[in-house]
């Protein structure tokens, strides 16, 4: 069974891209590698190349945004 794309409404997207529009490149990585996504710390860690501590470092700075 293959996993199907997420769809999302233009209202919804719109507002995704306005939320996001001002995150530094790492941030919108994480944003969107394991909050959108949902990959596991380590899955997005490994997708961009870095540590899970990292990861989790650009996790905490978005949560206090």
């Amino acid at each position: 069974m293959s996993e199907r794309p997420a769809v999302y409404d233009s209202a919804r997207l719109q507002l995704l891209v306005e939320e996001t529009s001002d995150l530094p490149r790492r941030q919108l990585e994480v944003y969107l590698l394991h909050v959108v996504k949902r990959l596991s710390l380590a899955e997005t860690a490994r997708a961009m190349g870095v540590e899970e501590g990292t990861v989790a470092t650009h996790l905490r700075r978005l949560r206090r945004r």
